[in-house]
């Protein structure tokens, strides 16, 4: 199975492409409350990751002109992706918040972009709004503080990749390593809870 999840962002709009084996059978718990993944359930492969600046709205300041730029760049950008979206089973997107006052509209559009691109170009294919907090809930912590929470994100992929060192200099290229890292996260999580599902 390869999963490829999206965290989204203006200035940095980062992805990950990862290969699972289900038929190892990895061993996890799932008995507690806070689900633990153990290191059994590692990645087969995690192939690709990038991240985009989409910053690129036009000297006018005009914001509907801008996001026309946008999407005309995330549209191309993702045809020029086609050899690597093509052999993906499942596409997540990082859900957006949007309830009360707390939301950001460009994110949320851009979710939507992508989340539509996906939808129309691999109608066979799996495609989800995945949230944010289930790479954190599903190991049992707990941060209040986004740097908090940015900060354990990469130190628990380089926990899970600790043994394959060109994964690790392969991060080292980005200096937005939460980004890539909440990714890598989205898709062990989904992985894990699909495997959860389908034992129960």
């Amino acid at each position: 199975m390869i999963v490829v999840a999206f965290d989204i962002g203006i200035k940095n709009l980062a992805w990950s492409s990862v290969s699972y084996s289900l038929d190892s059978s990895p061993l996890f718990s799932s008995s507690s409350v806070h689900q633990t993944i153990t290191p059994e359930i590692e990645a087969e492969m995690i192939g690709k990751m990038n991240i985009l600046n989409l910053d690129i709205f036009d000297a006018t300041g005009n914001e509907e002109t801008g996001m026309i730029s946008i999407y005309r760049r995330i549209h191309d950008y993702m045809n020029h992706m086609e050899y690597v979206w093509g052999s993906a089973d499942v596409f997540l997107i990082e859900q957006q918040m949007s309830t009360g006052k707390v939301y950001n509209v460009k994110a949320l559009k851009v979710s939507q972009h992508i989340l539509a691109y996906f939808m129309l170009r691999h109608p066979s294919k799996k495609v989800l709004e995945y949230s944010a907090g289930l790479k954190t809930s599903l190991f049992g912590v707990h941060l209040q503080q986004k740097k908090d929470r940015k900060k354990w994100s990469i130190e628990k992929v380089r926990e899970m990749t600790v043994h394959d060192p060109v994964i690790q200099d392969y991060m080292d290229v980005f200096k937005k390593k939460d980004d890539v890292s909440d990714c890598i996260l989205m898709t062990f999580v989904y992985v894990f809870q699909s495997m959860v599902r389908k034992k129960n």
